[in-house]
């Protein structure tokens, strides 16, 4: 008796992991760029509900942070689509986890630059103070981006079709 896989890979086969550029549907990309980033976003938003208060005034208003946040995912998504898998040709499942977390680590740093410079701030006191912060801030919620990663791995990437290995070419 043995598990059935729905897939033409071995279980153990790196194939599972990994999709032809060519093999991918726009539309679907498209669809898990806007819908990778939602879990995170409220998941980040629960645990922002304790952290809010201390930091920002229990009357900071959540969309400021949910807009910012959705748009710099999709377009960190569109940059790393149209840059990483071009080039190699195929997109795998460690290269969306880790374009999650890089876009995680990235964002408040984004955000408290454009911030300063909107305010008027001056770059040398901004990178004193905000840069570290911002750092720090995107480590701690690199989790939250993996899980987008992999959100966008599932909706996205996986249900596009394998190519055919190398080793079933042969025996054709």
């Amino acid at each position: 008796m043995g598990i059935e896989i729905s897939t033409e890979a071995r279980p153990g086969s790196p194939d599972l992991h990994q999709r032809s550029w060519q093999d991918l549907d726009p539309w679907r990309l498209v669809v898990a760029l806007a819908a990778a980033p939602v879990l995170p976003i409220l998941l980040g938003a629960v645990a922002g509900v304790y952290v809010s208060p201390i930091l920002l005034g229990p009357a900071f208003p959540f969309v400021w942070t949910v807009l910012p946040a959705e748009i710099w995912s999709v377009m960190f998504g569109i940059f790393y689509l149209m840059t990483a898998p071009r080039r190699s040709g195929t997109i795998t499942r460690a290269n969306c986890i880790f374009a999650g977390g890089l876009s995680v680590v990235a964002f408040p740093l984004i955000l408290m630059l454009l911030i300063g410079v909107l305010m008027g701030a001056e770059l040398s006191a901004l990178a004193a103070v905000a840069l570290p912060f911002s750092v720090l801030a995107g480590l701690f919620l690199t989790p939250l981006g993996a899980l987008g990663g992999w959100i966008f791995w599932l909706i996205g990437v996986r249900p596009a079709k394998l190519a055919p290995s190398s080793t079933a070419r042969v025996f054709e």
